[in-house]
């Protein structure tokens, strides 16, 4: 079988001699040296945190659910390491993310709502960032969790010029025409009709009646999560988004005869004054636990493979796909003064080159 072999760069005979990649041992150096982090005193391995840790940064194990839940409902809900005047940030929960929670609530005067341990580590405080109401409109409103693993986590639309205006309930066709213009009903009919022309279903998904909880009426309005920009209310709208300003897409549905955009700031847009974002085809390549780095990405289009005939001796074999993904074995060759290394037999699957 022959080698194929990836171009790589110009290098001397001595730093392209050969030698074994990353990971290619089977045994570890007996010099080798492991070295394990040390437990604080005081700290446990297992089991539930004592009475006097409870609250403080020792209370940091994984606890058993007991169904109890706390929701975020703010845009972030810090997460901190502990509930003292000291206490430091994990990280944050987005709004409408819903985690397992353990008490007793503690109360000071950093969190007179009270204080909870989450899953897996950390603490949130009970007030504006989060409730132990699971059917708080923010909770209810932002239910659709980010597809993980995904090229994006939701969908994601870009403004056109004008931007879409932010509804914060579902308008009227005369409310539409007052803020918009009677135009908007032939920008509607044109976005249907390339959702239909460009398979967008397979990317948005199937457009159905908006959800229940989407005003419809005069007077209600959509509850935004704490920390959002809060327009100030006219009629029916609350502003209008700069051009090319980014939108995460939670819903979409369809209102009179017109597609519009449940944002994950819980903003109403007509998706008609939008660009839909296509997801980029890129993305890593898997390891199977019995291989090991280096792995090349393929930035070049038309980057010609190259097989070798005998050793020392390589010619052209075709080209790679752009972006594509190749597994190396780091065995490398000097050929015409460049340093070349070697691509597994069982190669990563090609990705499609993207456009553009």
């Amino acid at each position: 079988m022959r080698t194929a072999w990836v171009i790589g760069v110009a290098a001397s005979a001595a730093a392209c001699s050969e030698r074994a990649p990353p990971g290619a041992l089977a045994e570890a150096s007996a010099s080798a040296v492991v070295v394990a982090a040390a437990v604080p005193s005081g700290a446990r391995e297992s089991g539930p945190a004592a009475a006097s840790d409870v609250g403080t940064a020792l209370d940091t194990l994984p606890f058993s659910s007991t169904g109890d839940k706390i929701a975020s409902i703010a845009w972030r809900t810090w997460v901190y390491t502990d509930t003292g005047p000291k206490r430091t940030r994990f990280g944050y929960l987005r709004a409408g993310a819903v985690v397992p929670r353990r008490g007793p609530a503690i109360a000071n005067e950093g969190c007179p709502g009270g204080w909870y341990r989450i899953n897996p580590r950390g603490f949130i405080c009970v007030g504006r960032g989060a409730t132990l109401d699971l059917t708080h409109p923010v909770v209810v409103s932002a239910d659709v969790p980010p597809k993980r693993g995904e090229g994006l986590p939701y969908v994601y639309a870009m403004a056109k010029s004008p931007g879409p205006h932010f509804y914060f309930r579902l308008p009227s066709v005369g409310e539409m025409t007052q803020v918009e213009g009677a135009a908007y009903a032939a920008r509607a009919l044109e976005w249907k009709a390339q959702y239909e022309r460009d398979g967008w279903s397979a990317l948005i998904g199937a457009i159905g009646p908006p959800p229940d909880f989407v005003p419809r009426s005069g007077g209600a309005s959509l509850t935004k999560p704490y920390g959002t920009e809060q327009g100030l209310h006219r009629s029916v709208q609350a502003g209008q988004s700069d051009p090319d300003a980014g939108f995460a897409i939670a819903r979409v549905f369809e209102w009179q005869t017109r597609a519009f955009g449940l944002t994950t700031e819980l903003d109403l847009i007509p998706l008609d004054r939008t660009r839909i974002v296509k997801p980029s085809s890129f993305h890593g390549v898997a390891l199977a636990a019995s291989e090991d780095l280096p792995v090349a990405i393929v930035t070049k289009r038309w980057a010609l493979r190259y097989e070798e005939m005998k050793p020392g001796l390589l010619r052209p074999a075709g080209t790679f796909a752009f972006r594509d993904s190749v597994k190396l074995t780091g065995r490398t060759v000097e050929f015409e003064g460049v340093c070349w290394t070697s691509e597994r037999a069982i190669r990563a699957s090609p990705r499609a080159a993207e456009s553009g």
